[in-house]
């Protein structure tokens, strides 16, 4: 498997760490690792492999390779083995908050179907990554609820600027730390640090930790 790499690699690897996180946070009956549920719904074999930066999640896959889940699931590797190539769909990968939502990710697979119309590929395959029962939420309790409830979906209990898994690009004073510094006018463009010097990339982690995390979901 190839290393991500560069500020792509490392936002994706933070992203999905902060999942692994809220997953074991969260009560029982929460949510179920997308990633994971979609390599062994489509019978592959879902494999923690140790390499020299850490564990990371694979689905090996019938020829004998690995796969690391997230990129699995968003089509970005192996696509020919994904569901919607299973069904004779053409497989793309987006970069939508919004239509992402069925897998908590801004980044996700959507099938073209026959009509020339796109539907993201777990919401195609009906899965449910709820172990027992839904997180409710009630928009305008001033509570913004992990699940249900981003910037888009609920402004009034989620502020803009806020760590919800959706860049919302807002000018409000506050550097969006779901954005990349060029979609957020509040973000300072990063310079390249001097060669030597690397920066930590729990620091990253911890940023993001201290807001209030969310998850992203539809509109409602």
């Amino acid at each position: 498997m190839e290393r991500p790499g560069g500020e792509a690699g490392m936002t994706r690897r933070s992203l999905h760490m902060l999942l692994a996180l809220l997953l074991i946070a969260a009560p029982a009956g929460a949510l179920r690792d997308p990633a994971m549920v979609y390599c062994t719904e489509l019978g592959y074999e879902y494999v923690p492999v140790m390499t020299d930066t850490g564990q990371v999640d694979a689905c090996r896959l019938p020829d004998g390779r690995y796969i690391r889940t997230w990129d699995f699931l968003a089509g970005i590797s192996a696509p020919e083995a994904g569901y919607c190539a299973r069904q004779g769909y053409e497989t793309k990968t987006i970069h939508d908050c919004d239509r992402c939502s069925p897998v908590y990710s801004c980044t996700c697979a959507v099938c073209i179907l026959p009509d020339g119309s796109e539907e993201e590929a777990t919401t195609l395959m009906a899965l449910d990554f709820r172990e027992f029962s839904p997180v409710s939420a009630i928009c305008g309790d001033g509570v913004c609820t992990v699940g249900p409830e981003n910037h888009t979906a609920c402004p009034a209990d989620c502020p803009s600027g806020g760590g919800d898994i959706c860049c919302d690009g807002v000018q409000d004073g506050i550097c969006d730390p779901d954005c990349r510094p060029e979609q957020d006018p509040d973000c300072p463009v990063e310079t390249e640090e001097p060669a030597g010097e690397a920066t930590p990339g729990f620091a990253v982690i911890g940023a993001a930790g201290a807001l209030a995390f969310t998850i992203c979901m539809r509109k409602r």
